[in-house]
């Protein structure tokens, strides 16, 4: 069965838009119609001879289908966190068989949620506040990471359930308000995994590898393509051991856990990025894994109550 049905059950569905037996299949969650969150949309049944094209806030949008057999296809949309909350379209043009032309809006809610804020000590203040020879190499590399992240592979079937990519606590979440040194910076884009250095790092899903290299802030990187606009990117690494264009497996050694660039510690650094925008990482992981972070995080809570 494709990974789209495990995914839909964990994110959310326009309920107007979908049948009772399906809902019934289906885990609300609302939270993930959110700023940096994730929602489906089930389209309507058109017989068309290709998938639909599907368009939000003039992104181009994933549009898959649960499993071959199935009549229907799924907009997949990555909810940036700059969105404000309120009423937004989903605009889905179709072809149908005969030549013809269908085009359809499909309205959604996108709700609010506020982030926490994290401060950070950082030691090498060139890692806050770049000297103007850093600037140019910190723009130059801009224009390579802008050029990974706007990859789109067309592909039938897109994993959507993802492994985590190495063993180790969850010590950084998606989102949150980061402050350097007491100084505000961008919200965090992915999900930070702390482990020991040396520490295998593994794809989480078969993909592609878009390209390697050794960045200011983001150290040793590894960017995976893993179809229609759903890019990862994993950063502080300490050896990489893959190349540019080489197919990668799930579960394969991509790299070693590091803590090169921006870094106070070994740790993984981990984004995913859907139509050109990062979102929560933990949307695509198994629900078992999540459970797992929320735990250590409330006894980690309880712990420092005591004191």
């Amino acid at each position: 069965m494709h990974t789209l049905t495990k995914l839909i059950s964990g994110l959310l569905f326009a309920s107007t838009l979908l049948s009772h037996s399906v809902l019934q299949a289906a885990v609300m969650h609302q939270v993930n119609a959110v700023p940096g969150g994730v929602v489906v949309i089930r389209l309507d049944k058109v017989k068309t001879r290709q998938a639909p094209t599907a368009r939000f806030i003039k992104r181009k949008i994933m549009v898959t289908r649960k499993s071959a057999t199935d009549p229907y296809w799924y907009a997949v949309i990555g909810v940036p966190l700059s969105v404000k909350p309120g009423q937004y379209k989903l605009l889905v043009t179709a072809r149908t068989r005969s030549g013809s032309y269908i085009k359809k809006a499909y309205p959604f809610k996108i709700s609010y949620k506020k982030y926490r804020a994290q401060y950070i000590k950082i030691k090498n203040k060139r890692k806050v506040n770049p000297y103007k020879r850093d600037l140019t190499r910190i723009f130059a590399e801009y224009k390579v990471i802008k050029k990974a992240y706007s990859q789109w592979t067309p592909k039938s079937k897109v994993p959507l359930k993802f492994d985590p990519p190495v063993r180790g606590r969850f010590s950084g979440s998606y989102g949150s308000r980061r402050f350097f040194n007491k100084k505000p910076r961008k919200p965090h884009s992915g999900m930070d995994i702390a482990a020991p250095k040396g520490r295998p790092v593994r794809a989480p899903a078969k993909g592609r590898v878009i390209t390697i290299g050794h960045y200011f802030f983001n150290g040793k990187t590894i960017f995976l393509d893993h179809g229609q606009g759903l890019i990862t990117l994993y950063s502080h690494i300490n050896k990489i051991k893959v190349k540019p264009g080489q197919h990668i497996a799930r579960g394969q050694i991509i790299g070693t856990v590091g803590k090169t660039g921006r870094a106070t510690g070994p740790h993984l650094h981990w984004t995913v990025r859907l139509n050109g925008t990062s979102v929560d990482p933990a949307l695509f992981m198994h629900r078992r894994y999540n459970r797992q972070s929320s735990t250590r995080k409330r006894r980690r809570r309880r712990k420092s109550n005591r004191h």
